[in-house]
């Protein structure tokens, strides 16, 4: 390492290769003189270089971790290779073990002999802890097994718990009571709804699934009932009986019931209503509402699912495709739609 003394150097200083000292007279004031050997004694200056002022070294500039691409000037410290270096002039890309452009400001010390160092142990088995070997303050030995602690855990050698892996392999679709059920304050296991528990609205603990509640009678349908004919005046065959457009909020919906109602009931054969997508141009059902001699309230519709969607501004028809002898009086119509 490379030494710099002060003014009161003697003769009786010891001086190695590379050592520096500041040395004032007439002719040479605030000059740092370099040895060129070993050993030398006096003040013959032809053993020593004239180095630099010592203004120039007034202040030392750290630079951190040297990088061959940073551009160093005079002064600039960097570290490498553990040890403290500083720069004797402009220089890219030389490392700090060239002479010309670098001196060792402060050497890496000699690793495992340090007073606070501390030394692996010299064998060490998986899944060990280490300990202090009371032999030796350095230095670490073997140390005891991890399994050793898990018992007191009750624990395996990976420290899963019993009741953690009774947890983890639970696949009985039930609460094993090794973990609490879900609640509104709570976290825990929770069940997810189908659409008939969504529908009672009396559970604070079950989840419900986009599925759930899209399928359910109170969230998932949207309906609407069209007076198509007075209540006092007859039915009679007609594909023109009542018109309904399809609002923006029923867009891709599909129809899933379809009804009729008459104020006065018909004698002698039944009446048959259809429900015809003008925009379309299909019958959406297959089968049609029907409504007996006597009766005031339909049956036997089926929806055909090939035409059963509708779409935003679709304007559908209501049709009566028969009649019963005696005529019913009025037509109330009830369509009921939901997602896919």
């Amino acid at each position: 390492m490379v030494k710099i003394f002060p003014t009161d150097y003697t003769e009786k200083t010891t001086i190695a290769v590379d050592d520096m000292i500041l040395f004032s007279d007439s002719e040479d004031w605030n000059k740092l003189k370099k040895a060129k050997y070993s050993n030398l004694k006096g003040e013959n200056w032809v053993d020593w270089v004239d180095w630099a002022d010592w203004t120039d070294w007034a202040s030392f500039v750290p630079k951190w971790e040297y990088s061959a691409w940073t551009a160093y000037v005079l002064n600039d410290v960097v570290s490498y290779n553990g040890s403290s270096w500083i720069a004797l002039q402009n220089t890219t890309g030389n490392t700090p073990s060239e002479w010309a452009y670098w001196t060792l400001n402060a050497a890496k010390g000699t690793d495992w002999t340090g007073i606070w160092d501390v030394m692996w142990p010299a064998t060490n088995t998986t899944n060990y802890i280490p300990q202090r070997d009371w032999d030796d303050s350095k230095t670490l030995k073997n140390g005891i097994p991890t399994s050793t602690f898990a018992p007191a855990l009750w624990a395996d050698d990976n420290y899963v718990t019993d009741a953690e892996k009774t947890v983890i392999g639970n696949t009985s679709w039930t609460n094993t009571w090794d973990e609490p059920d879900a609640s509104t304050t709570v976290k825990g296991i929770v069940e997810l709804a189908i659409n008939t528990e969504v529908n009672t609205w009396t559970s604070d603990t079950l989840a419900v699934t986009p599925d759930a509640l899209a399928w359910s009678t109170i969230f998932g349908r949207k309906w609407f009932t069209v007076i198509a004919v007075d209540a006092t005046t007859d039915l009679t065959v007609a594909d023109w009986k009542a018109y309904v457009a399809i609002p923006e909020c029923m867009n891709w919906m599909n129809l899933v019931r379809a009804n009729a109602i008459v104020n006065t009931a018909g004698t002698t054969n039944a009446t048959t209503i259809d429900i015809y997508n003008v925009t379309d141009s299909h019958d959406m059902l297959s089968t049609a509402i029907s409504i007996a001699s006597a009766w005031t309230v339909g049956t036997a519709w089926t929806v055909d699912t090939s035409y059963d969607d509708v779409a935003t501004n679709d304007v559908l028809r209501i049709d009566v495709t028969s009649m019963s002898t005696t005529a019913p009086k009025g037509l109330i119509i009830v369509l009921e739609f939901m997602l896919p």
